[in-house]
């Protein structure tokens, strides 16, 4: 949500970098094939380490893209290495969350267990919607790549709790095996 307002806002905000929405759209390209990617390595990475180790891989590279968001959010190069970067931390999300969700479940609740990762990434996906606007609206004048910022440190901050959650499974799933 953020990314397609700083992209496309004129220069003249203090923030937004002017783009057209199919130059926008070019930028933010990367991190869509980077999210490919990252889904593709997955199994190689749960072969070589493990679901955990995936997991906690996912979380982290999550929090380096959005760290870098953070950093420089008025930078375009930033914004597509950064995102791109973080594309790769969902693409490897996505595959070992659902690998996970197989996995730890028991085998007559995988189905239910499946529709619970579906139905509590939308609710993710809907809380940090007006998270996020919430905090663009707090723009300033001294400030106005402020919120944005704000929304990437978050996001980052998001991404550690992901990354300890992680950890704690790596450490449950070597005490199991």
């Amino acid at each position: 949500m953020a990314l397609p307002i700083l992209t496309q806002a004129p220069a003249s905000t203090g923030y937004g970098q002017g783009m057209s929405v199919t130059v926008s759209a070019l930028a933010m390209l990367p991190s869509a094939v980077l999210v490919f990617v990252g889904g593709r390595l997955t199994p190689f990475v749960v072969a070589r380490a493990g679901a955990g180790v995936a997991a906690l891989l996912a979380a982290g590279v999550m929090a380096v893209g959005a760290a870098g968001l953070a950093l420089g959010p008025t930078e375009p190069w930033v914004v597509v290495v950064a995102f791109g970067v973080l594309g790769l931390g969902n693409g490897i999300g996505y595959a070992i969350c659902a690998q996970l969700v197989v996995t730890l479940s028991p085998a007559e609740e995988t189905g239910a267990a499946t529709g619970l990762n579906s139905v509590v990434r939308t609710i993710g996906s809907a809380s940090a919607a007006p998270v996020v606007a919430a905090l663009l609206a707090t723009g300033t004048a001294a400030d106005p790549a402020g919120p944005f910022t704000e929304v990437f440190w978050v996001a980052a901050a998001v991404s550690v709790v992901g990354v300890v959650v992680a950890a704690g499974l790596v450490a449950r799933t070597r005490r199991t095996a």
